[in-house]
């Protein structure tokens, strides 16, 4: 997923004045987030806005239809051009403690990279499995919450919270 760069692009939220001027903008393709700095979004077309006291996703839209939060429209964005990161998987228990700060017993937020399930879980162990293949290092397995989850999972599907912005469950090359 492309970074969109947001300097000088009208944000669109639940305030009354955005919502009135979003209702002119139905039908127009977008940039869907939950995100207000759209680190995720969904690409698709405003189909509908809604408006009531304190409504949190007044948007409706996207290719695989939902509601959200926050809107661009696509015409505006701006994507950042860089090199993209090379990020590898944790290798052990202790890259993933130091990283992430987290150990048997604390808490981590994790949201899937798709945007589509988020959860505060207690990290609640480690389990290494011996490799038949001698060439291939161990799997090494994390519980959080209820699941376990191999290291090479976690940096493809998820990324996890720190002070407020989530990065990915991995190492930077």
């Amino acid at each position: 997923m492309k970074t969109l760069n947001l300097e000088n692009v009208k944000i669109y939220t639940n305030a009354k004045c955005d919502i009135v001027d979003a209702i002119d903008l139905i039908g127009e393709e977008v940039y869907l987030s939950d995100d207000e700095n759209f680190r995720s979004y969904r690409e698709g077309h405003l189909l509908e806005v809604k408006y009531a006291n304190d409504v949190a996703y007044p948007f409706l839209g996207g290719y695989e239809v939902g509601s959200y939060k926050y809107f661009i429209l696509a015409k505006d964005a701006k994507f950042i051009e860089k090199e993209p990161k090379q990020l590898r998987p944790f290798i052990s228990v202790k890259e993933f403690t130091q990283v992430t700060g987290c150990d048997i017993g604390d808490v981590i937020t994790i949201r899937r990279i798709d945007g589509t399930f988020e959860e505060s879980c207690v990290v609640n162990g480690y389990r290494y499995c011996s490799n038949t293949d001698p060439s291939k290092p161990d799997p090494v397995y994390i519980t959080l919450g209820t699941f376990r989850y191999l290291l090479e999972e976690l940096l493809l599907y998820f990324e996890y919270d720190k002070d407020g912005e989530f990065l990915p469950l991995g190492i930077e090359e």
